[in-house]
Formats: structure tokens, C-alpha cells, sequence
């Protein structure tokens, strides 16, 4: 399970406890789905968590 730290920008790899932007959808070091990432259904981009729109195509979230 993801943890944060400081804030809700970083997250912790429950596979390999690596240190992750919370717009991750995958770990950058062990390649394992981060557990609550966010995608947008409309173009897979990876989002904020708490994002009413994505930030890359612009389709609302909500």
C-alpha cells in the first residue's frame, strides 16, 4: 500500500518502498502499478489524484 509523505505530492512504492510523484501510475524502479494512481479515461495520462480535469486533454474527472 502507498503511504504519503509530506503532503499529498509524494507516495512510497509498496513493492520496492521507492519514493514516487503521486502522478505516477507505475514505479519508475520496480515497473509495479502504483496502488491508487490515477488515469484518465479518456487519454491514459497520468493525473493528480485529486484533479476535477485532466490537465492533458481537459475531460472532466467527476
Amino acid at each position: 500500500m502507498e503511504r504519503q509523505i509530506s503532503g499529498a505530492s509524494s507516495v512510497v512504492c509498496s513493492s520496492c518502498g521507492a519514493v514516487l510523484s503521486s502522478e505516477h501510475l507505475y514505479c519508475d524502479q520496480c515497473g509495479k502499478r502504483v496502488e491508487g494512481a490515477v488515469e484518465c479515461p479518456a487519454c491514459q495520462s497520468a493525473i493528480p489524484r485529486d484533479s476535477q480535469f485532466c490537465d492533458q486533454c481537459g475531460v472532466a474527472l467527476t
